[in-house]
C-alpha cells in the first residue's frame, strides 16, 4: 500500500497492491486527507495482525518440526538402563523388548549376574528410529563405558 495521487494528480489516493491482483486505487477528496490516513492506518494494523498470526504459526510449525526431529534422534540413539534391586537380565530384556542374549552381547558379559547400579546398554544406536517402550524412559549414555565382565 502506497500513498499516491489520482484524478490528474489533484486528489490524494491510496494504491493497494495484492499478490496476483492488479493494483486498486482509492481516491479521497482534498478535504478528507485525515480519512486517507485513517484508512491507511487501519489497513496497516490489519496487515500487522496478520503478519503476527503468520509468525506464530511459523514458530509453532518450527517447534513441532524440532520436537519431531528430537524424537527421531531419541529413537535412534543408544539406550541405557541402570539395574535396580530385584532385576535380572531377562526382566530388563523384556522391559525393553529385546532378548537376554542380545543384552549379553551388547554389554560383553556372560551368565546372568548383574549388579545393582550397573549401566546396561539395552539398545545400540540404530539407523531407523524405535519408539520408547510404554512406561519406560531410557537413560543417557554413562560417563564411562559399560563394565565388561
Amino acid at each position: 500500500m502506497t500513498s499516491t495521487r489520482t484524478f490528474f494528480y489533484v486528489a490524494r489516493a491510496l494504491s493497494i497492491d495484492a499478490p496476483g491482483r492488479p493494483g486498486l486505487t482509492v481516491g479521497f477528496p482534498a478535504g478528507a486527507s485525515s480519512d486517507a490516513d485513517a484508512v491507511r492506518g487501519a489497513i496497516a494494523r490489519k496487515y500487522a495482525a496478520l503478519r503476527a498470526i503468520g509468525w506464530q504459526r511459523r514458530e509453532a510449525k518450527r517447534a513441532s518440526d524440532r520436537a519431531r526431529l528430537a524424537q527421531i534422534y531419541e529413537g535412534r540413539r543408544a539406550w541405557y538402563h541402570t539395574v535396580k534391586r530385584g532385576e535380572a537380565v531377562s526382566s530388563v530384556a523384556t522391559l525393553y523388548g529385546t532378548t537376554p542374549d542380545q543384552l549379553r552381547s551388547w554389554n560383553h558379559f556372560t551368565g546372568d549376574r548383574i549388579k545393582i547400579g550397573q549401566k546396561l546398554l539395552v539398545k545400540p544406536w540404530t539407523r531407523a528410529p524405535k519408539p520408547f517402550p510404554p512406561g519406560v524412559t531410557p537413560e543417557e549414555a554413562p560417563a564411562t563405558a559399560p563394565s565388561a565382565r
